[in-house]
């Protein structure tokens, strides 16, 4: 939890929206958007809000149509959301009129704060796309299976010792979210820290708070962003451990190399992602090494909130429509068999494909952290919307996603999980203007290959070893539509010995 005062700095800005909505000096430009002031529809619609917010924010995006760019404040920030029209155009800007680096300075404060370097340098993302190819993917499946089946022999459901009506009520913060971090941990930090449970915990509550912190850093004034990071100490504490925990493995593996950042051992190269950070080199000048222990700090953060955030929650949407229909569940337990899994089976595995494409399609954001870029000059579109310097700018990716099924004669609004196994095949990590889950043009996310693997081999195995459903009287409920700080139903489900 974070501290009581940061809750009391970040309700307290609330009394600034009002002020900054109708500040009679604000710069505004012909042909902008609408904007919707990002507190002031809340003080109409308290009772809904504290009833259903998810149905409050989802009924408060519809007023758009899905081709409607609007604005919102946000502390004093303004976010332009757009339309699929405009999306194309906007992501075709080099990224010096149109800056993704930029977007991530605000979040980025954090860490300033926190006492890291405050700069995250988007060459690490060059280093995680070599890092996950496919081709190296599919060599890790064995690895990845048996993390997967170590961590399910330790719920001691289907043990030979286990009574023959054992099962387990589990949830995304019991099952999902501490199984995807420990995979991602131990394919880009190594087995020692895949092994480390406490630092595995530590990485499902950073990411936890990173994210409830990011998310209320957005709609917290410039001027109060240092008090309110200063009260939540218990993220400070991750910031510390995540720091103790690695710098004896930077010390030592940097003993085992050469002046020139070469590996001399004794011993293997360690074939890490942790690795290609310590030796990643200056292009231009081969100058070595590129970054300091404290940068790759940074990008080990950013890789968790990434692999182990965002990858859990679609784990967890998928495991709940499952859970939720017994037909869905016998398709895929049959689909699944009992064989071992390979990557050729993998690629077989068309309706496990089309579930996770859906559930991607059916819950991703209306505001996507991902999708954030902020532009660095006054940006004109062809439709003559003008959206001015300094403004930062995101897909509409909900309702675009939903928007285009309909138009497309089909039932957007509503979770088909065959949908994309009925015509030819598309892959769930294929994107496109249409499909953004995992963004688009020149910062599409390197590492979908990786979580989308993950996710179908977890679910495979839980449905060759367990019954799944959910807790009597209990259903799935939709999502909160906002970027990084959506959050999974954490409706219990069932796993049952069969």
């Amino acid at each position: 939890m974070l501290d009581l005062f940061a809750y009391a700095a970040f309700a307290a800005t609330g009394l600034l929206f009002a002020y900054i909505y109708l500040n009679p000096y604000a710069k505004r430009y012909p042909n902008e958007p609408e904007i919707v002031p990002g507190a002031l529809p809340l003080i109409g619609h308290i009772h809904k809000l504290a009833v259903n917010p998810t149905a409050f924010f989802i009924e408060n995006f519809k007023r758009y149509g899905a081709d409607q760019p609007y604005t919102i404040l946000v502390g004093s920030a303004k976010f332009t959301f757009l339309p699929q029209s405009m999306v194309l155009e906007a992501y075709r800007n080099p990224e010096e009129a149109f800056s993704f680096a930029a977007a991530m300075n605000r979040i980025m404060s954090i860490d300033r704060i926190m006492g890291g370097p405050g700069a995250l340098d988007l060459h690490y993302i060059e280093i995680i796309t070599k890092f996950v190819v496919p081709s190296s993917i599919r060599e890790w499946i064995p690895k990845i299976l048996k993390e997967i089946n170590e961590a399910l022999d330790e719920l001691a459901i289907d043990t030979p010792d286990a009574p023959a009506d054992a099962k387990l009520t589990t949830t995304w913060k019991k099952l999902c979210r501490p199984l995807i971090a420990r995979i991602s941990a131990t394919i880009f930090y190594g087995p020692e820290i895949g092994s480390n449970k406490e630092f595995l915990k530590l990485m499902c509550d950073f990411t936890e708070e990173s994210v409830a912190v990011s998310f209320a850093l957005n709609a917290v004034p410039d001027a109060l962003v240092p008090s309110f990071i200063k009260y939540c100490t218990n993220l400070s504490k991750r910031y510390r451990t995540v720091h103790d925990t690695f710098a004896p493995i930077f010390a030592a593996r940097r003993a085992k190399m050469d002046d020139h950042g070469n590996w001399i051992g004794p011993g293997p190269r360690p074939n890490d992602l942790l690795q290609g950070f310590i030796e990643a080199r200056n292009e231009e000048t081969g100058k070595w090494p590129l970054w300091e222990n404290s940068e790759i700090e940074v990008m080990i953060r950013g890789s968790s909130m990434a692999s182990v955030h965002t990858t859990s929650l679609y784990f967890t949407f998928m495991l709940h429509h499952i859970a939720d229909d017994a037909g869905v569940y016998a398709t895929l337990e049959r689909e699944r068999g009992e064989g071992p899994m390979t990557a050729q089976v993998l690629e077989t595995m068309d309706h496990f494909n089309s579930i996770l494409r859906e559930s991607l399609r059916y819950h991703f954001e209306e505001f996507s952290f991902g999708l954030t870029h902020r532009a660095m000059q006054d940006i004109h579109f062809s439709n003559g919307v003008v959206l001015p310097e300094g403004r930062y700018i995101t897909a509409r990716g909900r309702r675009i996603m939903r928007e285009t099924m309909t138009a497309e004669g089909q039932s957007g609004e509503s979770f088909d999980p065959w949908r994309w196994s009925r015509e030819k095949r598309v892959s769930a990590t294929s994107a496109g203007k249409s499909f953004l889950p995992f963004g688009i043009s020149k910062h599409i996310c390197p590492g979908r290959f990786f979580a989308t693997t993950e996710i179908q081999l977890a679910v495979g195995e839980i449905v060759r070893r367990f019954k799944v459903s959910t807790a009597e009287g209990s259903q799935t409920r939709e999502s909160m539509p906002f970027g990084i700080g959506v959050q999974p139903d954490e409706t219990p489900i069932v796993l049952s010995r069969k």
